[in-house]
């Protein structure tokens, strides 16, 4: 369980919030119809506060796709052979 969420802290260390979410329908009842509402900031706080956010923590390789330097890296890994993505399927 989350116990407290506080967006885009530049830190050395600890978890980041990138990846998907997946909500209970029910979560958007408590949204406000304002289109000025950030997700990150109003939301997912009240959540954790609430004890009603968790997360999967993922150990795995992750890098995010926001930039085209950020492209042609993962490109370029994908193209080596190098990416560390991917696995081996083995079919019987």
């Amino acid at each position: 369980m989350v116990t407290r969420f506080r967006e885009k802290l530049q830190t050395a260390g600890g978890w980041i919030n990138g990846g998907f979410f997946v909500f209970d329908k029910k979560v958007f009842d408590a949204v406000p119809d304002d289109p000025s509402i950030a997700l990150e900031e109003s939301v997912l706080p009240k959540l954790a506060e609430d004890s009603q956010l968790a997360v999967h923590h993922h150990d795995g390789f992750w890098q995010c796709m926001d930039t085209y330097r950020e492209m042609t890296m993962l490109n370029q890994l994908w193209s080596s052979g190098q990416a560390p993505w991917t696995t081996t399927w083995k079919v019987k």
